[in-house]
């Protein structure tokens, strides 16, 4: 199975990009009303770069760019929301392109600070971030119009931030929104030479391991409780761009043992640290960076959020062949429960025997 790095080559800035956002928060939650005054602006420059016209993995999402995103948000409410800082990677993915047109899908995660977290003295009726450091995720979907080096876009995103429960309250902050922007190529394209990409990708059973830790509140104010997860997947590699797979997942939340016995529909259960599940994966690829989607349920054990249904969201990376780094959201039904920062290694790599036209 062949592996690329995004980020393997220096960065060099092929492309800016600027972006004007307006929209609302979406307000999930009845109270959000309270706080909410209206429009909501934003906005965001990109420093991207053409992905090497010589991988593999580049040519089947058809030469996506990447880079580092800076953005910023007012959420016209300075007293109880304040203002959002975020520093992001940013990956765009051509769906279709032509010579003057395009329509693009792009992810943007990274760290974000909000200046006007809860406080219960100075700053009680924020309900939707308990914290100054968060989790920035924005996905975006756009129409591209092209005129030689500078392009124009206009299109709708997803903006999301949240500490990953890792202190209360956590409701989140969701901004819906449509924007504009404006991009100019700074540096002459590279021609694509087909000819070049000459390795071939070959479809692969992968068995790995993950283990993650991290931290939670359960009740606004209250202490952390250190949780963590092991988890073995297999995946199906079908090709360069993607993997399905399905895994067993266990859990370990030292707040699950303060909690008094709970009937549930599983019967009793004595409030164990411990509990258990599976799910399936779907797997994007970008080199050695990979997204990754689950989805599953728990057989065994009760969860504090009282909920049998879970998901994921998040990156890994491959530091070395066998071995990746992850950090991924697990919540419940939209309600994050912890961020999982963990270290995988796949086990056993069995590669289809080539056939010989390939």
């Amino acid at each position: 199975m062949l592996s690329y790095s995004v980020l393997s080559a220096q960065f060099r800035a092929d492309v800016v990009q600027a972006n004007a956002y307006y929209g609302v928060i979406f307000p999930h939650h009845k109270s959000f009303y309270y706080f909410l005054n209206g429009r909501v602006p934003a906005f965001e420059l990109n420093v991207l770069k053409q992905t090497d016209m010589r991988d593999i993995w580049a040519k089947s999402h058809k030469f996506p760019r990447y880079g580092v995103s800076f953005y910023y948000s007012d959420f016209q409410n300075k007293d109880i929301l304040g203002n959002a800082f975020a520093i992001a990677f940013y990956i765009k993915h051509p769906i279709v392109s032509t010579t003057h047109f395009a329509l693009n899908y792009s992810l943007a995660t990274g760290p974000a600070f909000l200046n006007k977290p809860f406080d219960s003295q100075t700053n009680p009726y924020n309900i939707a971030i308990g914290s100054h450091f968060n989790v920035f995720i924005k996905p975006t979907f756009e129409a591209e119009f092209k005129f030689g080096k500078t392009r124009f876009a206009v299109g709708t995103s997803l903006t999301h931030f949240s500490n990953g429960a890792l202190k209360k309250p956590n409701s989140g902050i969701n901004h819906v929104g449509i924007y504009v922007g404006v991009s100019h190529q700074i540096c002459n394209k590279t021609e694509i030479d087909s000819a070049q990409i000459s390795k071939k990708f070959q479809p692969a059973n992968v068995y790995s391991l993950t283990f993650s830790g991290g931290a939670h509140q359960n009740i606004l104010g209250g202490r952390m409780y250190p949780v963590a997860s092991f988890v073995l997947d297999y995946e199906r590699r079908t090709s360069i761009r993607r993997g399905f797979g399905f895994g067993l997942d266990n859990f370990y939340d030292s707040v699950n043992a303060e909690i008094l016995p709970i009937d549930t529909i599983f019967g009793s259960t004595k409030g164990t640290p411990y509990y258990a599940g599976a799910h399936l994966t779907y797997n994007v690829y970008f080199g050695r960076m990979s997204v990754t989607y689950q989805v599953g349920g728990l057989f065994y054990g009760f969860p504090t959020q009282g909920e049998y249904i879970f998901s994921r969201f998040g990156l890994r990376y491959s530091i070395l062949d066998r071995l990746y780094a992850s950090v991924t959201l697990k919540n419940y039904f939209g309600v994050a429960d912890f961020i999982e920062w963990g270290l995988g290694y796949r086990l056993i790599q069995t590669v289809d025997k080539q056939e010989e036209n390939d």
